[in-house]
Order: C-alpha cells, then structure tokens, then sequence
C-alpha cells in the first residue's frame, strides 16, 4: 500500500451547493470529526452540514455515528465551497476487489480505490441492482455517463431490488477513456421527457421519462436534500420511466410533484419534450387531481400550482381528432410565464364551455393599454402571448401591469411585471 501525509480532495465545491463525497482510501483516524471538523469546524448551517442516507432518509452529522471508510458517501455542503484534506492515509489494497454490501433499497456508495472504476466491471449481485443515480447538486441524475462510472472521492446512489442485503464486488480496474456510454432511458422509443422546474429554474427534476410501452419502469431515486422531486406514480410505487394506463382509448401517467416548504403557494412547470417516435397526431393535457381542473398551457408546457408539499397530476394523451373525456369544469387564469418577464409573456386561461371570451392587459393606474383577446372560444385550455406593446405595437414601459380575463359576468385577474 502507498502512505501518504496529508492529501486533498481533487475536486473543487460549489458553495452552498450539496455534493457526495467519498475516501478512496484507508485512514488511521477515519472519524468524520478527525476528517471535517480539522477543515471546517464544528457542524452548523452556517458553515457546513453532512447527511447519511440511511436507506429510508437522510440523517444529519452529528446523529449518525459512520466513518469515511472505502465505500462508505454522504452528502456535504459547506458555505464557502472549500475542499477538505485528510492526513495518514493509505491506498486501498489493489491486488482483490473490495465488497461492498447493500441493504434493500436505495443505498449511497463510493468508488474504494483512487481511479475511477466502470460500472459495466462491477461484479456480484449485479443482477439484483435495479436502477442507479448520480447527485449533481440539482437533481438526481439517471440516465447518462455519470451513472456509468464510480468515481474516486464522489458518490453513486445504487438501488437494491432484492428483499434481502447483496454484496457488490467492485474491481481494482480503472476505466478505459471513452469506455462509458450513454444510458438507453434518455433515447428510448416512443418516450417523452418530463422536466418539472421552478419559474427562474433554480431548481429543476429533469429525470422522468412518460413511455407508450407499458413494459417499461425505471425506479425513481430518492427525492434529494433539495426536497424537490417529479415521479411517476403506480399505487405506492414511484418510478423515473413508466408506461401508462389506457382507459377509454387515452393513455395517462399520474405524476407526484413534491416541493419543498419555500415553494409552496407557487407555481412549478411541467414541460413535455416528446422523443423522435412519439406520435404525431395526438395532443397531451394535464389535469390537477385535487380539482379535475385543466392545467394552462403553452404548447407542452403546463402551469402547475403547489399550495401543498405534494401535488398530484394527471397526463393524458389522446388523438388529436378526438375530444379528451377531461374537458375543463371551471373558468380560469393561470399565472404568466415567465414572470418577470421581457419582451414577451405567456397567459393561459380555460374555458368550461363554449363562450365570449375577453383578455386585457391594464397599466397600474387601471388604464386599458392592450385588448388581447374578445371572442367566441370553445371549451378548452387557450393561451395568449402579450409582447409588452400598447394597442399602437409601441413598446410600455416596464412595471406592474394587470391582466384580466372575462367570460360572462365572472372577471379573474392577475398582475405581472415587465422588465426593461
């Protein structure tokens, strides 16, 4: 084995921004005391905090009693983004693979050896490995090269399908260069990709795939530290990829939108990026659950409100030449998209039935600026695009301004904020 005195990790950290970490090697004092606290201090939200993910949650340092020993992760973030050192280290022994034992469920592991090892090398219970995922700082990643390899000093959340503990054998062998390839989820058949974000796209769930093969499934990883998370629902299970339901000629996904506590009382997106084989001639809606409501739109992008920790939607694709069984029950106006905003907005809005409809636009002092919308319209999710010029096509100036929607004697409105 090489000793080596003091050495740091290679990588550098985002501040505030969570990571996995690992040891690839085999230290004298393998406390996390003896490795954090040397760098950082004591543990405080201030400075820096680390999780365990005990197969059901995540548990805070100092809580939990584990070390860094070799292939054993957490989740640090630290406010300055600081690298740490360890000191009276030795490299892991090459000459045999090193076990590595894995409970049922989802379990965060690191690569044991200083090199980056392929996945396609790891040997043992493989067959029992159901999905993998790679935490970016953002979202958990499934799909690509970064679930294709361990690297040394990060992280790689492996899920165990089995009912009983299995044992992985991860090989002494570094990757090859160029050895990694791309997942088959991201460019599967007849898929579509559904990416749930925040409004400024500070937060995002980019990994969920709706399929047209009912066959299909891909475990959904843990919900990250973010508290942000998209799943694709089947009774109690939550998966990344699934086929859907056919009922009365539509195929429907039930998704889960979870958020976490700040989020609440806004609105997320849903946006559908459908793949080369998706069908041409069908049209997807989305249905809030809660209330049977259709969701605003614009194009596959659809407004969904959270006034809760967990939101579920319906997505239903159905022939274009037919009309879905989940026409619009209310009269209503979504928030613009995006908001603030410059030059342009979006403003979605649903009909019940077939009506008048009217959309204006008024300045702050309640003066008519543009009239956006006023005719008959049938029943529906509609939207409308207002590029931030008067009933001339001159450019306003930028401030509060309110949009109304009228159908019949009921009025909605909304205000929003052009930028200039």
């Amino acid at each position: 084995a090489v000793e080596v005195e003091s050495v740091q990790a290679p990588d550098d950290f985002f501040p505030r921004r969570y990571r996995a970490v690992s040891v690839p090697l085999s230290l004298d004092e393998a406390e996390i005391e003896a490795v954090l606290e040397d760098d950082f201090g004591a543990p405080a939200p201030t400075s820096w905090r680390l999780f365990n993910w005990n197969g059901e949650e995540y548990e805070e340092y100092p809580t939990f009693g584990a070390g860094f020993t070799p292939g054993a992760a957490y989740l640090l973030v630290t406010q300055g983004g600081a690298r740490f050192d360890v000191e009276n280290a030795r490299s892991t022994r090459t000459d045999r693979p090193m076990a590595i034992s894995l409970h049922p469920g989802w379990n965060l592991v690191g690569n044991p050896f200083a090199f980056p090892v392929a996945w396609s090398n790891v040997e043992g219970d493989i067959a029992s490995v159901a999905a993998r995922a790679y935490f970016d700082g953002t979202e958990m990643i499934q799909s690509g090269e970064e679930i294709g390899v361990l690297r040394p000093w990060d992280g790689l959340f492996v899920s165990n399908a089995s009912a009983s503990d299995i044992t992985l054998l991860i090989p002494p062998i570094e990757a090859e260069s160029g050895a990694l390839g791309a997942s088959a989820v991201a460019n599967a058949a007849r898929t579509a990709r559904v990416t749930l974000s925040t409004i400024d796209g500070r937060l995002r769930d980019s990994q969920n795939w709706i399929s047209l093969d009912s066959d299909v499934s891909l475990e959904k990883a843990p919900v990250s530290l973010t508290g942000f998370q998209l799943s694709i629902a089947d009774g109690e299970m939550r998966f990344a990829r699934r086929g859907g339901t056919v009922v009365n000629g539509e195929t429907r996904w039930t998704v889960i939108v979870r958020v976490p506590p700040e989020i609440r009382g806004s609105t997320v997106t849903l946006d559908v990026q459908p793949g080369a084989d998706w069908p041409q001639d069908v049209v997807l809606s989305a249905y809030g659950t809660s209330t049977t409501q259709a969701l605003a739109r614009s194009g596959n992008r659809f407004s969904v409100p959270v006034d809760r920790s967990e939101v579920e939607v319906v997505l239903v694709l159905s022939d274009s030449r037919r009309e879905s069984d989940h026409p619009p029950n209310a009269f209503t106006l979504s928030q613009n998209y995006p908001n603030p905003f410059n030059p342009s907005t979006e403003i979605g809005y649903t009909t019940p039935k077939e009506s008048l409809v009217s959309v204006e636009v008024y300045d702050a002092l309640g003066r008519l600026v543009k009239s956006l919308v006023h005719q008959v319209l049938a029943a529906g999710i509609h939207h409308v695009a207002w590029d931030g010029t008067d009933a001339s096509g001159v450019d306003v100036p930028g401030g509060v301004y309110f949009y109304r929607a009228t159908l019949g004697d009921v009025t909605r409105t909304r205000s929003m904020v052009l930028i200039r």
